[in-house]
């Protein structure tokens, strides 16, 4: 009830706009880059955080446990649409409003990993939470960290699921390289292209 009372707030506020759509090949393409790239670092994270092992062990088991008619909506569909709302939607934009949009960017994206508990999976999700907050505030809606987050889930699924506890440095070279164009369509690419046409305009 309290998902869906936020999604009509911001439907009717105009938070989800058409633009935004725009954004989602890129987008869902920078995520799977992004996704190849920490999945690489996993191991070498939890060696930091010895005492956090059994306890994301543990988690990743659960999930490798549930009905796979249960985990694919839950973990890919309502557990980004309800986490984006949260956080990319209500409390992005309020605490862009009070504080300005790096300091909510910030906010956020702190709240949204220590949610998370353990500290490598903060360390992760607060890269994944500064990924999905960028393309929020540069796509103007929640269309593209919707997709992202999910696009996210559902490869961290299907590696769980699968028992892919490593990949090859060459696909996470190789997704760190897709996760570079990808952010140089979204942010770089675009900037110039407006300031060319602010200059030709002025």
């Amino acid at each position: 009830m309290a998902f869906a009372a936020i999604a009509l707030f911001h439907l009717r506020s105009g938070i989800l706009r058409s633009g935004s759509i725009r954004n989602l090949p890129w987008a869902i393409l920078g995520t799977a880059g992004l996704t190849f790239l920490l999945h690489a670092l996993a191991e070498p994270i939890l060696r930091l955080f010895p005492e956090s092992r059994p306890a994301v062990e543990h988690l990743a088991a659960d999930v490798r446990n549930l009905r796979p008619e249960i985990a694919w909506p839950l973990v890919s569909i309502l557990v980004p649409i309800g986490e984006e709302l949260l956080f990319r939607g209500a409390a992005l934009r309020a605490f862009r409003a009070s504080y300005g949009t790096a300091a909510a960017l910030a906010l956020t994206t702190v709240i949204f990993a220590v949610i998370h508990v353990e500290p490598p999976r903060i360390l992760v999700t607060f890269t994944l939470g500064l990924w999905f907050g960028a393309l929020a505030v540069r796509s103007g809606g929640l269309a593209a960290p919707v997709a992202a987050h999910a696009a996210n889930n559902a490869i961290a699924l299907h590696f769980a699921r699968n028992g892919v506890e490593s990949i090859p440095w060459t696909y996470s070279a190789a997704g760190g390289a897709v996760l570079a164009v990808s952010a140089f369509f979204l942010f770089a690419r675009r900037r110039s292209v407006q300031g060319s046409g602010e200059g030709g305009t002025s």
